[in-house]
C-alpha cells in the first residue's frame, strides 16, 4: 500500500521496538536525505515507548516516554498510578510466579469472581474469568499455552507475570479522545459486546451507546480524573470502562 503513495527511497527499515535501533535509523535517514519530521505516530500498542523516546529526541510534541509506561501495555504501573490517584476500580493482586497455590491465594485476597490477566498484552490475550466452574489447574494450563503461542508478540512484554482483579459485572463501554496541551478533547463513547465468559473478545460495538445521560456524563467525568492521574497528554487514548448501574470503573486505558 505504501508503495504506491510513496517511493521506496522514503522507507526506513528499522527495528520499532528497539530504541537505539529506532533513533539511529531514523537519524541516519534524516542526514542521508535532509528532510526533518513534523510528527511521529504508530498504530502498534507495543512501539508506543519507543515512538514516545523518538518523538522527545526530535524535539516534538507527543506523550513523555515516562508516562507510555503507564498505558495499557504496562497494567501493573498503570494500575498503580490510578491508586495513587484515588481512582475507583477493581481490586487487584500482583501475581510473580503463576501456581495454583499463588492463583488460589490471590483469589482469596479478592474475594468473589475475578479475572486473570497478563500485566503487559492486548488482544484479551491470556485473559480468563475464575468463577470455581473451571480448575485451576486447568485455567492455569491454557494461560501458559497462551503465553507460549504469543511470548513474541501480543505478550512480549508481559515476562509471565499476572494480575488478579475482582470481575464488574455491567455494560462495557470505551471512551476515546485526544489530549493535546492538557486540554482533552472527547471523540465520544462506543458500547462493546464481549463473549460470555471465562474469555473476553469483542464481536460488536455500539455508536452511539445503549447508556443513559447519566451514565455518559458519568463516564466522561472518571475518564477525565484518570488522565490526570496518570499525567497523559499530547496523545490520543482509548479508556476502557465498565459501568455497574450509573458508575464507571476502570478496565484498561492505552495512550496512542
Amino acid at each position: 500500500y505504501i508503495r504506491k503513495i510513496l517511493p521506496e527511497k522514503y522507507f526506513i527499515k528499522t527495528n520499532p521496538f528497539d530504541t537505539r535501533s529506532l533513533v539511529t535509523d531514523v537519524m541516519s535517514f534524516i542526514n542521508t536525505n535532509g528532510i526533518w519530521f513534523d510528527g511521529i505516530g504508530t498504530f502498534s500498542v507495543n512501539a508506543v515507548p519507543t515512538t514516545s523516546v523518538l518523538t522527545e529526541m526530535l524535539g516534538l510534541k507527543g506523550i513523555s516516554p515516562g508516562i507510555a509506561f503507564r498505558s495499557s501495555n504496562f497494567k501493573l504501573s498503570m494500575r498503580e498510578f490510578c491508586r495513587l490517584g484515588k481512582i475507583d476500580m477493581p481490586h487487584f493482586v500482583f501475581v510473580d510466579t503463576l501456581t495454583e497455590r499463588t492463583l488460589k491465594k490471590a483469589i482469596s485476597q479478592i474475594g468473589g469472581p475475578a479475572v486473570i490477566k497478563p500485566v503487559s498484552g492486548y488482544s484479551s490475550a491470556s485473559v480468563y474469568k475464575i468463577d470455581g466452574k473451571e480448575k485451576l489447574s486447568d485455567i492455569i494450563r491454557n494461560i501458559k499455552t497462551s503465553y507460549k503461542l504469543n511470548k513474541d508478540g501480543i505478550l512480549k512484554n508481559s515476562n509471565n507475570k499476572y494480575l488478579v482483579e475482582s470481575y464488574i459485572e455491567g455494560i462495557q463501554i470505551s471512551v476515546d479522545g485526544i489530549i493535546a496541551d492538557n486540554k482533552i478533547q472527547f471523540a465520544g463513547i462506543v458500547e462493546t459486546e464481549v463473549s460470555s465468559p471465562p474469555n473476553f473478545t469483542a464481536y460488536a460495538n455500539y455508536f452511539p451507546p445503549r447508556i443513559s445521560g447519566t451514565q455518559y456524563n458519568a463516564s466522561l467525568k472518571y475518564c477525565k480524573k484518570i488522565l490526570q492521574s496518570l499525567e497523559f497528554n499530547n496523545c490520543a487514548f482509548h479508556c476502557e470502562l465498565k459501568l455497574n448501574r450509573n458508575k464507571p470503573f476502570l478496565i484498561e486505558i492505552a495512550c496512542r
